[in-house]
Parts: C-alpha cells; sequence; structure tokens
C-alpha cells in the first residue's frame, strides 16, 4: 500500500475506488495454489526440504527451455529466485542475512538506508538446501521459521542480484502526476495484485519471469508477461491511488474478519465456518452497502458489520429493518457516526437479536423444522420475536422471501418442505440468507437436496447446536 495513505481511514479512502471500473488490458495473468502447508522442523530427517513439495518448482524449478542440454546458457541464463524481505516483520533480519551465506542487499540507500535499514526492505538471492532459505518456508514457533511472519515476495528472475536491485529501487519512492512523493510497499504479500495490475507495475521489466506471494495459506502467483519496451519513468497515477485505497479496504476487511473470527467462536459454530474468509466478503458488501448512506468511518462500518455477523450481510435489505434503516441511518440531519451508533443499538435492543447471538435461535428453528418434517406444516412462529411489527412488513418479508428463493436459483414457484424450511430459516437470519457468503454451506445443502427432503439440513444444524 501507498504509505501516505496510511494517514487515511482505509474505507473512506475505498469511495472512490469502488466506484471505478476495472481496468482493460492488464499484460498479467495470475494463479493460486490453495492451502498451501509450511514445512515443519524436519527433526531427524537428513535431506530436509527446502520448500513446500507443492512450491518446489513454483520456486526453484526450471523452465523446460532451460533444462535442455542444447541450451545457449550465455543467451538464456538460469532462472534465479529472489525475496524481498520486510525488516520490519522479521526481527534481526539484517544480521540473518548477513550470516546466512547468501547475496543480499538493501533497497534503500544513502540517508534512508541510515536511518531505516533495521525496517527497510531487503533483496536476497535463494538458494536451494540453504538454511535461511528453508526457514521462510517453515511454520513453528521459533522466532527464526518465518512462515507466519508473511515478511515479503519471491521473484523469479534471469536478472542478477545487482540488476534486479537497480530496478526495483525505483520503485521504493515514486511520485504522483503532481509531483508528490510517495513511498510504495510493494513487497508486501497483500499487495501483489495491486501492484501487478498498477500501470508502473514494478514487475514489469528486468528479466522477471514470475512473483510470488504467500498469505494465509494460499500462494498467489503472478505472470507480468513480456515487454519489449524500457518501462516508463514511474508515475503514481490517480487509478493507482484507487487500486491502493480498494486493496487497504479488503486488507481491513481481512483483518477484521479475523478478529470476528476468533471472538465469537459461538457463532462460527453456528454459521458451520472453518475460516474468515466468507465473513470478508460479508464485510466489503456490508461496506458498500453502507457506503450509500455515507457511513465509510471504518470504525462505522465495524459497528454495523458486527451486528451483520449475527444477521446476515443483507441486513439492511430485509424487510423487517426498512423502517429502522430508514429512521436511523437514513437521518442525515445526524452526523454518520451518531447516525450508524442508533441503528446499532436499535438493532441489538431488538428481541430478535436477543435470539440469534445464542443458541437459542437456532435451537427454536430446528424444533420448527422438525415438526415440518414430522407433520408436513410449520408451527406458528411469533411473528412479533421474528421483527415482522404490521402485515404491510409480513406482505413484504414473504415477498423478500419469494425472491431470495429465486435468486438462489430455484423456481419461485416450487411448493415442497424445501421452500418452506428456507422461509423459516428467513425468519431467523434474512430472506437472502443463501446469497450470503457465510452461509455458503447451507446454500450448498439446499441445492443438492430434493423438494421434501430436509433431513440433512436438520442434521446440519443440529451438528452446529452440537445436538447431531
Amino acid at each position: 500500500m501507498v504509505e501516505k495513505a496510511d494517514m487515511y481511514d482505509p474505507w473512506q479512502m475505498s469511495a472512490v475506488a469502488f466506484s471505478s471500473n476495472d481496468h482493460e488490458g492488464d499484460i498479467f495473468r495470475a494463479e493460486t495454489i490453495e492451502n498451501v502447508m509450511p514445512l515443519d522442523r524436519q527433526k531427524g530427517i537428513l535431506e530436509k526440504k527446502t520448500a513446500p513439495p507443492v512450491l518446489q518448482h513454483v520456486l526453484f524449478g526450471q523452465p523446460e527451455s532451460i533444462e535442455r542440454a542444447d541450451d545457449n546458457r550465455e543467451l538464456n541464463p538460469p532462472m534465479l529466485t529472489y525475496a524481498v524481505l520486510d525488516a520490519n516483520k522479521v526481527a534481526n533480519l539484517r544480521d540473518m542475512l548477513e550470516t546466512s551465506g547468501l547475496e543480499h542487499r538493501c533497497l534503500f540507500t544513502g540517508n534512508a538506508y541510515d536511518e531505516l535499514k533495521d525496517g527497510a526492505p531487503w533483496i536476497v538471492r535463494l538458494e536451494e538446501g540453504n538454511r535461511f532459505t528453508r526457514n521462510l518456508f517453515t511454520g513453528s514457533d521459533t522466532p527464526w521459521h518465518l512462515w507466519d511472519s508473511e515478511p515479503g515476495i519471491y521473484i523469479r528472475s534471469r536478472a542478477t542480484l545487482d540488476d534486479l536491485w537497480r530496478h526495483l529501487r525505483k520503485f521504493t519512492r515514486i511520485q504522483d502526476e503532481t509531483g508528490n512523493w510517495f513511498y510504495q510497499r510493494f513487497w508486501e504479500p497483500h499487495a501483489l495484485m495491486v501492484y501487478a495490475e498498477s500501470q508502473t507495475s514494478p514487475f514489469t521489466g528486468a528479466k522477471i519471469h514470475n512473483v510470488i506471494a504467500l498469505q494465509g495459506g494460499d500462494a498467489r502467483i503472478v505472470f507480468p508477461g513480456s515487454t519489449s519496451t524500457k518501462p516508463p519513468k514511474p508515475v503514481l497515477t490517480v487509478r493507482d491511488r484507487q487500486l491502493h485505497a480498494r486493496n487497504g479496504t479488503r486488507k481491513y476487511a481481512v483483518n477484521l474478519a479475523r478478529k470476528f473470527f476468533a471472538t465469537a467462536p459461538g457463532q462460527v459454530r453456528r454459521l458451520g465456518l472453518s475460516s474468515s474468509g466468507p465473513m470478508a466478503t460479508s464485510i466489503i458488501y456490508m461496506g458498500n452497502a453502507l457506503a450509500r448512506f455515507e457511513i465509510t468511518r471504518s470504525a462505522d462500518v465495524a459497528r454495523i458489520c458486527a451486528c451483520g455477523l449475527f444477521h446476515g450481510m443483507h441486513v439492511l435489505r430485509d424487510p423487517r429493518n426498512i423502517q429502522l434503516v430508514n429512521s436511523t441511518l437514513g437521518q442525515g440531519k445526524n452526523a454518520p457516526p451518531v447516525r450508524a451508533l442508533h441503528f446499532e443499538q436499535d438493532l441489538r435492543s431488538s428481541s430478535r437479536h436477543a435470539l440469534l447471538i445464542s443458541d437459542a435461535g437456532l435451537k427454536r428453528a430446528c424444533d420448527d423444522l422438525e415438526a415440518l418434517e414430522s407433520d408436513g406444516i410449520l408451527p406458528t412462529v411469533p411473528y412479533d420475536h421474528a421483527g415482522i411489527i404490521s402485515s404491510k412488513v409480513q406482505v413484504s418479508f414473504w415477498a423478500a422471501c419469494n425472491m431470495g428463493w429465486h435468486q438462489a436459483g430455484f423456481s419461485p414457484d416450487e411448493s415442497s418442505l424445501r421452500k418452506t424450511a428456507h422461509m423459516r430459516l428467513s425468519l431467523l437470519w434474512t430472506p437472502y440468507f443463501l446469497q450470503d457468503p457465510m452461509h455458503i454451506g447451507l446454500k450448498e445443502l439446499f441445492l443438492q437436496s430434493k423438494k421434501n427432503e430436509i433431513t440433512k439440513l436438520i442434521h446440519e444444524l443440529r451438528q452446529r447446536l452440537n445436538e447431531g
């Protein structure tokens, strides 16, 4: 992310970025390897691995043209592996590099090096079998095992370290179109796609073949493409700033989702989630929806997203909440933080919210679904507890249920136990819960089920309650 942007709220910065059109004509392609496991300590193993097997060829393999015996090595030198590492993320990185036996160099020079060398980016040429190289891909609680630190990015290039160093240095600090200077942290794994998509990407040129970022157990590999022209002088464009803003918002959503995942284990269990990824997607959606009400400050977005963790990401669209949305978020005479606070307080004070923050709501829904399976009809649900406060809201709610059912890929004219079960769970969450990433598991169950078969659905929900 561009360093100067750190002084701004990431969600406020994203307002323009999310309204921009996607860039056309990008010259890079990307691949992802999911669920990469780090190396362990490899105790007692004589021939230790340097990298996880799934990444071995990606990080150290040679293209076929290099492996051919008749290849001219002077015209087509071997593909080398470099890392650009952040000393802010690795304690004593400079000392580690000095004792590693690997060729390395700081990307900062002069005064910047004197002042920032212990928190600066360093480029190092990695070698197979080297202990430092292996430690980059090893996960443990030992401080020199660096997998969990996500310390930087990896570059495959035929260039020498000095040539690659000279190239990358051009991008550590660049000007925008008005002459203002910005530091760029292109070695951040979470920002790889932003810099790859940038109109003045640091990954174009210097014989760079591909760039790898390891984050959250996934490996993202970017192939910048080839160019026959010399890269222009780096200039931070308006579109590049928008990309950085959007990435800042995405990073904020990922971090917030991880906090929710760690601090709300009961709700994670009720949702049947194994990771925080679906929460992050929901947070981004809700942030965009809140922007229409000028709710853009991160603290205010987080406040309402915390409610959405229980109600669902479509909480603002739910007909039962429209009146509340209009009377709080829609009151332009109040400042956005005040409106966000009022919405949160009123939603949390509802009887339905009390059912959602414990097992009570899901347990009651399971009991009703079992009665539906047994008798063919649902027990009467107290509408006031379900948040339906008038006949007008009731009509709107059932219409929304039909809309949500249709948007999930089902016929709105279907009459079945499956559709009735959807309506009952809509009372618990929202009519659009099957479009919510946090309920992706239930959507798969609905899609795979027969019209009048809800046994698997009930079993899944009972298991989440530890009753299956």
